[in-house]
């Protein structure tokens, strides 16, 4: 995958995938040709894990953010186990905080009371999330999750000030290109889940942390997750984010 630098000079990105041959689309093609403009199909440049761990060697301080199930980042911590490497830093889109943790000026209404809850990315796999909400490999660790994600939106206001910079600089240009397949359908309601866990690499101060102990249990409306504050952990999760500073920072103002 190919994509311009500052100075409009195209430079190779490695792609790792859990399956490297995996022989089907995993993109959604409309909004990454509305975005990227057409492009050809390929193979991954080599496993995630090696992927992950190329990346760690070349730039051991680099920040990892995730967006999805944690599988790739359980098979890199597993593959290389007996090394000495180490994450830094792991900002994760995921997770749940509940009324005896958020203060109840921060509570979504529609979380309002509630201490667990399911959430997508962890549910994915299990199995992982709960290695790397573990592993002492990685240092720390920053949630960004649903009861804090889910009042972060691009409604038309959002958007209508946004497009007075895309034109700043490729990333924020491919940013507003994504958010516009919405905004052309009327949608004002897109959940900024991603951008905002990406945002907190700029400024991590955007978002409140508390250091949690996370946890999960079974019920009959499936695996939903919770945590309890636990001010020795190395797990900080999201209570509260700031709507004002996340605007600044993605505008790059």
């Amino acid at each position: 995958m190919t994509s311009g630098s500052e100075a409009d000079k195209p430079r190779t990105i490695p792609i790792g995938s859990g399956n490297a041959k995996h022989p089907k689309p995993c993109i959604n093609g409309s909004i990454w040709k509305k975005v990227c403009g057409e492009f050809e199909s390929g193979e991954a440049d080599g496993a995630a894990s090696q992927v992950i761990y190329n990346a760690l060697t070349t730039y051991p301080d680099l920040v990892l953010v995730t967006g999805g199930p944690l599988t790739n980042v359980y098979s890199y911590l597993k593959t290389y186990e007996k090394t000495d490497q180490v994450i830094s830093l792991w900002i994760g889109q995921g997770g749940f905080a509940g009324a005896n943790v958020v203060p109840e000026q921060n509570q979504l209404s529609k979380f309002k009371g509630m201490t667990t809850c399911p959430t997508f990315n962890f549910n994915g796999n299990i199995k992982a999330a709960d290695y790397c909400l573990n592993s002492k490999r990685i240092k720390r660790k920053l949630l960004v999750s649903k009861n804090v994600c889910h009042g972060c939106i691009c409604n038309e206001a959002f958007f209508t000030q946004l497009t007075k910079y895309k034109n700043s600089n490729l990333g924020l240009n491919c940013i507003h290109q994504g958010l516009s397949v919405y905004a052309e359908k009327k949608n004002f309601n897109k959940k900024l889940h991603d951008l905002l866990a990406a945002a907190c690499v700029v400024q991590e101060n955007i978002v409140v942390f508390k250091p949690v102990q996370m946890s999960h249990n079974n019920t009959k409306y499936g695996v939903e997750w919770g945590c309890q504050l636990a001010p020795n952990s190395d797990v900080f999760i999201s209570v509260h984010y700031d709507p004002r500073l996340f605007f600044n920072t993605v505008a790059g103002i």
